[in-house]
């Protein structure tokens, strides 16, 4: 039995880690893993054994490992393992980050853009008022 539930369980977990990246499926935000392991012994012992045969429970040993099972669930370790996938940058904080920046980039070209126009401006008053001269001292 060991021998056949080992590759299983092994199979089993890397196929669990595994499965968003062969089926393209996104990983999961949260999840719980839980590192099971197995140990066999046999069962029962042999001083129980004689003490239930003794009693006249059973008729000899091979009886009660064919017909019983113990089973005994433990943690490798008390220590829960809690992964989560948060999202670093949200929808809000990146409209943000993009106005802002836009904000300050827009907001230094209509800056220069005023000033350019404001030269220009100044150019044209300065040219018409050499023109109006040589019109006037015509």
């Amino acid at each position: 039995m060991y021998f056949c539930l080992l590759p299983k369980l092994h199979e089993l977990n890397s196929d669990f880690l595994n499965v968003s990246d062969t089926l393209g499926c996104p990983r999961p935000c949260d999840y719980i893993a839980y590192h099971p392991t197995v140990s066999l012994s046999y069962f029962p012992s042999h001083v129980a054994e004689q003490e239930l045969q003794r009693v006249g429970y059973v008729r000899n040993g091979t009886d009660m490992r064919s017909d019983f099972l113990e089973l005994l669930f433990h943690f490798e370790e008390v220590i829960m393992y809690e992964t989560k996938h948060v999202e670093v940058y949200t929808a809000k904080n990146l409209m943000g980050t993009i106005g802002g920046n836009m904000g300050f980039f827009l907001g230094a070209s209509v800056l220069s853009i005023c000033e350019i126009l404001n030269v220009l401006l100044a150019l044209c008053i300065v040219c018409a008022k050499r023109l109006s001269r040589k019109i006037s001292g015509l």
